[in-house]
C-alpha cells in the first residue's frame, strides 16, 4: 500500500489527509481514501464513506445517497473519443453548496503508472485537446461537502472507459445502512 488517508470530524471537512490522535466518534463519517500498488506494480485509486456506528440521520442517509446518485451519473459521461471539455460540459453540476469543496478535487485523473496525472480532469482547468482514449483506467471522484458543516462524502471509483458506458473496476464495499 502506497497511502491510506482517513479522515473524520475536523479532518473531513475540509478533506485533510494529515493524520491526528483524535479517535473516531459513533454518528459521525469516516472517509477513507486509498492508494495502493496492484498487478504488475500498477496503482490505484479508491475512496468511501462509512457511517460510524448504527443509525445514519436521514440528513446524513441523503448526503450519502446524493454524492452515491452524482458519481454514477458522472461515470456515464466517461466515454472514449470525447475530449475533457466536453465531459466536463457534460457531467452533472454539483449543487450549489457543495461545488466550492466539489471542485478542490479532480472529476476525474489516470491512475496506473502513477497515482494521478495525464489526464486530469479538473473543472479548474478544463483542457480540450486531449480526448478519452478507449481503455485508459481513470479515478472519478466527488466530495459532497457545504463549507462550514461537519457533514462531507467523498466517494472515488476506478473506471475502464469503452465505446459505451465505462466499466467500473473493483468497486470499495458500500456502506449499506446509508442506504436504507
Amino acid at each position: 500500500v502506497c497511502q491510506i488517508n482517513v479522515c473524520t470530524g475536523s479532518n473531513m471537512n475540509p478533506w485533510s489527509r494529515w493524520p491526528t490522535t483524535r479517535k473516531l466518534v459513533e454518528g459521525e463519517f469516516v472517509g477513507i481514501d486509498f492508494h495502493g500498488r496492484s498487478f504488475g506494480g500498477l496503482r490505484g485509486d479508491g475512496s468511501e464513506t462509512y457511517f460510524v456506528g448504527g443509525s445514519p440521520s436521514s440528513e446524513q442517509r441523503d448526503l450519502f445517497k446524493r454524492a452515491r446518485d452524482y458519481l454514477g451519473e458522472t461515470a456515464a459521461e466517461f466515454r472514449a473519443g470525447r475530449n475533457h471539455a466536453e465531459v466536463l460540459k457534460s457531467v452533472p453540476k454539483a449543487p450549489d453548496r457543495y461545488a466550492k469543496q466539489m471542485y478542490n478535487l479532480f472529476v476525474g485523473h489516470a491512475v496506473g503508472m502513477t497515482a494521478s496525472g495525464n489526464p486530469a480532469l479538473d473543472m479548474k482547468k478544463p483542457r480540450d485537446d486531449d480526448a478519452l482514449a478507449e481503455n485508459q483506467v481513470l479515478a472519478i471522484e466527488c466530495f459532497f461537502g457545504e463549507v462550514g458543516s461537519p457533514l462531507a462524502v467523498k466517494l472515488e471509483r476506478m473506471i475502464r472507459v469503452t465505446a459505451g458506458e465505462p466499466e467500473v473496476l473493483g468497486p470499495l464495499p458500500m456502506d449499506e445502512g446509508l442506504l436504507r
